[in-house]
């Protein structure tokens, strides 16, 4: 009879060894680490001083602008020249961290990349506006409307009185609202408000737009089988997006969380609220009209999503009509101003123009809603709907003469829920072009090379247009 062995209470139990992480993981964890470290730094220096960092700042430094990391990092004290290199080496340095967390980020459990996503965003959520100057022009529109009864679509900001406290602290001074109806009429009640409490509930709606839009393309990346790790990384460790548009406080977050919003109504079957989702994008910021067609085309029931968009802008329209007349957003002077080393200008100075023309805008205005149109065909042929959405967001950056740095959080959802390899490269070269094109050191960069296209009679001529809308 066999005899059944048992184990001796005084024998030593067999202990196994923890498994390594793989290189990947490794990789990937050195990059969060050191995001996580770049963006801190940058926080505590904009803290620290009066610098070009926050804008707002030349104004004044006061306590609530600045936040509770007031005076932290007061010893750090750089010439500007210093600064702009150090920024600049920085945010490099934040592109190259970023790169590692794509390696590893399939590796890493989704519970420390979300973890790294948070964390970064209340990092910044304690910083002061970095950048530019939005967030004060988003409250300034909101201050002519309900403080000092003028049109903001129809008024430029200087009809306003001088001794505004928003006036001082924003800076488009000449240009009519750019923004959407609904994003406008939101910014009415902070009007009311005190500036300090009127900044600090915008920040904290950026915090959540821009973690719910990370939450949507994890949602989404699920639903399409993409590994979810990934997709998180790729947006909400974004530098572009962390420190120029969290950071910056701009509404491009709200924007492309009703965007995603909507394409993971439409993926999940919710076709019609996916279209209301999308043209609610619009109605914050106009430039978002290039993604509700595709989405409608796209859905599986293109019926009720078309149902659900004209049911969306007839009610919107009629609010806004309410609100505002039968007055819109001042796109066509937005769509005007020219960003020195946008792709468009610098093919212009290629061609030998001198920079981008009108000649040349309106070309790139057509093919981009040739692109918009070829979108919806491909959808329509059951084309991915990530992917084309993704390429018309790319197409937008290519062709737009005023592109800034936090733009890239039209391209990087889309491209975090595409298939193609391709677009995810795309929106990694197109980061680095951004991150270039508006480091403070650019301009001794290009000049170097013998490229000054602001030195032309046509880049003098679109110098004074931004300053005419400026001051």
């Amino acid at each position: 009879m066999a005899v059944e062995h048992v184990p001796s209470p005084f024998t030593a139990p067999t202990l196994r060894r923890p498994a390594l992480p793989s290189p990947r993981a490794v990789v990937g964890a050195l990059g969060i680490t050191a995001l996580l470290t770049g963006v801190t730094l940058v926080v505590l220096v904009a803290t620290s001083r009066v610098t070009f960092l926050v804008p707002p700042a030349t104004v004044g430094f006061p306590h609530w602008l600045v936040g509770p990391l007031d005076g932290v990092f007061a010893s750090f004290d750089p010439t500007r020249r210093q600064l702009i290199n150090e920024f600049t080496a920085t945010m490099a340095a934040l592109f190259f961290a970023y790169l590692l967390v794509l390696v590893g980020a399939s590796a890493i459990r989704l519970r420390w990349i979300a973890g790294a996503v948070v964390a970064v965003h209340a990092v910044l959520f304690l910083s002061p506006p970095l950048s530019l100057t939005d967030i004060f022009n988003y409250v300034n529109y909101g201050h002519m409307a309900v403080l000092h009864h003028l049109n903001p679509y129809t008024t430029v900001p200087a009809a306003e009185p001088s001794t505004d406290t928003t006036f001082a602290l924003s800076n488009w001074h000449h240009l009519k609202s750019p923004y959407g109806p609904l994003f406008t009429l939101s910014t009415f009640p902070l009007a009311r408000l005190s500036v300090p409490t009127a900044y600090w509930i915008l920040k904290t709606e950026v915090i959540a737009a821009s973690l719910g839009t990370v939450w949507i393309v994890y949602r989404a990346a699920v639903h399409l089988g993409r590994s979810p790790q990934l997709a998180v990384a790729i947006v909400g460790l974004n530098p572009l997006v962390l420190v120029w548009g969290v950071g910056g406080w701009h509404n491009e977050a709200l924007v492309m969380l009703a965007v995603t919003g909507g394409l993971l109504l439409v993926l999940i079957g919710r076709e019609a609220l996916g279209a209301v989702a999308a043209v609610v994008a619009v109605t914050i910021k106009a430039s978002a009209l290039i993604f509700v067609p595709v989405l409608i085309v796209g859905a599986a029931r293109r019926g009720r999503a078309l149902l659900g968009a004209v049911v969306a802008a007839v009610v919107l329209g009629a609010v806004s009509y309410a609100a505002f007349g039968a007055h819109g957003p001042d796109v066509s002077d937005q769509s005007r101003v020219v960003a020195a080393v946008a792709v468009p200008n610098l093919v212009g100075l290629g061609l030998g123009f001198g920079g981008v023309t009108d000649t040349m805008r309106t070309v790139l205005e057509a093919g981009l809603g040739a692109i918009v149109l070829a979108a919806c065909f491909a959808v329509w042929r059951g084309r991915e709907l990530a992917t084309w959405l993704g390429i018309v967001a790319l197409a937008a950056l290519l062709t737009l003469t005023w592109v800034l740095p936090w733009y890239v959080l039209w391209l990087v959802p889309f491209a975090a829920l595409s298939r193609s390899r391709v677009l995810k490269g795309a929106a990694i070269v197109m980061s680095a072009w951004l991150i270039f094109s508006w480091v403070p050191l650019m301009p001794d960069a290009i000049h170097s090379i013998g490229l000054r296209p602001t030195h032309t009679a046509l880049g003098h001529e679109h110098a004074r247009f931004v300053e005419s809308l400026l001051h």
